[in-house]
């Protein structure tokens, strides 16, 4: 077959054929069709088919025309076949007197001729001239002389002649119910196609369908040729079903695999799906009809639909989670805030009672000298006005009232500084760790708290070790943004220096996480601590505007992490050993600072005693 020269067929067939592209433009014709039409090939080619064989100019011809191009754009548009039974189209023939039309009838059939893509590439006209045949009808009405005294042949052609008509109007009617129903069919807003059986080859097929499989070229072909071969296995399981059982098949959402053009690769599509059973008249089942939407589109919106609002839950849980924080935060903020000040007018009164006795204490000590006995009394009352005067000292601290003298110091030669007095305090069986990150920044902090929440720090880990463990001290720089503090109450964005003491002990519960810093709160046996350390060292940061906040979980330790802001001054250099002690010496004890308004209240018994503690005695030299 590859040997045969098909253009020889086309030009030896003595049936007229005509070829034009998509725009009806004319690209070949055969030698019947350039006999019939009395035209050369060069007088067509180039033109169209209405400009090759134009209307009369009487427009006599109009109507003739319109049902050829209709005719020609039902077969381009519904790739089928399309034939016209009957049509008049004059053809103009040249004469000396210049063109003259002469009335010729005939019968048209358009057939698409598809590409390798299924798209028409050009369209094949079969043009029949019937003007003879249709001359017969004038037998009936205008008989010659000749055919008249015929009367056999007269009665022939008058039967011939209406049962060409009658053909004739059947094809018509037929022609333009088909070509309504294929607009229909095209027009439906999902795909549709039908299936041969046996052989299972697609009868019909709308422009949806073609989308949906990627391909135009399936009319005749059987399903297991245009489907790839995992769905079509799968879809003959279907029609089994349907054929045997004679029951629709509905599906929803059905995921397929199909390639959007021919040579991509299958992509997964989903879609709805009605199939059902055609019946013949003896019952058996002639073919299917498949009906369906490609959803697609919609599943993909759904599912986004479905992932923004997990997102949305997730979001709002994640906000409400962070407002329940923020709640809390604000909560143990003004919880604490109201135990700073009741703690703090606590110990400012308490501080008066234990300056009224201190004062008496000391009044007495003169006037028991003699007595042995009464001076080791006096001295251990002053020594619990001494405990209780620091225990005041711890509460003003947790109630930021604690008078400080803050400067700009290096934690990092601060927590070096202490290496020594926190390994006395620890004892040997505590491994202590020190870790300095490199260019660290200066604070402004009284140095004598800082060491002492450090202290305190290293006692409370030392004690939730049992004395053993390790302690590591860590100072860096660090920077929190407006994220975290928003989620943190009192905590203002920038750059902070953050100590850490983190230890290895039995770590704490929840519970006592969430009043580690209440005053007097403890989990030490009674006696054991007074549950004012880390209250002390939460007032001093806060009074140092900073922030503390502690880490800890039960049998995994804790980190207590301080921050305390950022200083741009030079870092402060502490006086010589002699000067700090004479600075000292001239400042008044704790004993003068608080004795002027005692003294008053001894000034109308004792006059002596009340001058002299008016004011503190002048230091001397050492």
């Amino acid at each position: 077959m590859q040997h045969l020269d098909f253009q020889a067929f086309f030009d030896l067939s003595p049936n007229p054929y005509l070829a034009m592209d998509r725009d009806f433009v004319i690209v070949g014709a055969n030698r019947a069709y350039l006999d019939v039409t009395q035209r050369r090939l060069d007088q067509l080619l180039g033109l169209t088919i209405f400009q090759a064989f134009p209307a009369m100019a009487d427009g006599s011809g109009d109507d003739s025309a319109l049902q050829l191009r209709h005719s020609l754009e039902r077969a381009l548009h519904g790739r089928c076949r399309d034939t016209l039974p009957l049509i008049r189209y004059d053809v103009a023939r040249d004469t000396l007197q210049g063109p003259v039309f002469e009335e010729r009838f005939w019968s048209a059939t358009h057939t698409p001729l598809l590409d390798a893509q299924g798209e028409v590439h050009l369209l094949l006209q079969h043009t029949e001239d019937v003007t003879e045949l249709n001359r017969l009808r004038s037998l009936q009405t205008q008989p010659s002389p000749a055919q008249v005294q015929d009367a056999s042949s007269v009665l022939a052609a008058h039967h011939l002649m209406e049962r060409a008509e009658a053909v004739d109007a059947r094809n018509r009617a037929l022609s333009e119910e088909a070509a309504a129903l294929r607009q229909l069919f095209d027009l439906a807003p999902g795909f549709v196609c039908i299936l041969s059986e046996p052989g299972r080859a697609y009868e019909m097929a709308n422009e949806a369908y073609f989308r949906l499989v990627g391909r135009r070229d399936i009319l005749g072909r059987p399903m297991q040729d245009v489907l790839p071969a995992q769905e079509a296995q799968a879809f003959a399981q279907v029609l089994q079903g349907v054929g045997t059982t004679g029951d629709r098949f509905i599906a929803q959402a059905q995921p397929v695999m199909l390639p959007r053009r021919p040579g991509l690769e299958p992509e997964q599509r989903f879609i709805d799906v009605l199939c059902q059973p055609m019946f013949a008249l003896d019952g058996s089942v002639r073919g299917f009809f498949i009906q369906g939407h490609d959803v697609t589109e919609h599943c993909h919106a759904q599912r986004e639909l479905r992932r923004h609002h997990e997102q949305l839950e997730a979001l709002v849980a994640e906000r409400t989670e962070a407002l329940q924080r923020s709640e809390q935060a604000l909560m143990q903020s003004q919880k604490m805030e109201a135990l700073g000040q009741l703690t703090g007018g606590v110990a400012h009164d308490f501080n008066n009672v234990l300056q009224v006795i201190a004062s008496n204490l000391q009044l007495l000590k003169p006037l028991a000298r003699d007595d042995a006995r009464g001076t080791r009394r006096i001295q251990s009352a002053l020594l619990s006005v001494d405990r209780g005067a620091r225990l005041a000292s711890h509460l003003l601290a947790f109630a930021r009232k604690q008078p400080l003298a803050p400067v700009a110091l290096n934690a990092g030669r601060l927590v070096r500084g202490m290496d020594d007095m926190l390994r006395r305090a620890l004892g040997a069986s505590v491994e202590l760790r020190t870790v300095v990150g490199g260019g660290l920044w200066n604070v402004l902090a009284d140095p004598g708290f800082l060491e002492n929440a450090l202290l305190n720090l290293a006692i409370n880990a030392r004690d939730a070790m049992d004395g053993q463990g390790a302690l590591t001290i860590e100072a860096g720089n660090a920077s929190l943004d407006e994220l975290y503090a928003g989620l943190h109450d009192e905590v203002a964005p920038g750059q902070y220096v953050m100590i850490a003491v983190s230890d290895t002990g039995c770590g704490m519960t929840p519970e006592v996480l969430g009043r580690a810093f209440d005053p007097f709160f403890t989990t030490k046996p009674d006696g054991s601590g007074t549950g004012l350390g880390l209250s002390m060292v939460y007032g001093f940061v806060k009074q140092s505007q900073g922030h503390i906040k502690i880490y800890s979980e039960p049998g995994h330790g804790t980190t207590v992490r301080m921050y305390l802001p950022r200083s741009l001054q030079a870092e402060h250099q502490p006086a010589p050993q002699i000067m700090r002690r004479l600075a000292a010496a001239a400042k008044p004890s704790w004993w003068w600072r608080t004795m002027p308004r005692c003294a008053r209240r001894w000034s109308t018994s004792s006059p002596a005693w009340a001058t002299a503690c008016s004011r503190p005695a002048t230091p001397r030299a050492r």
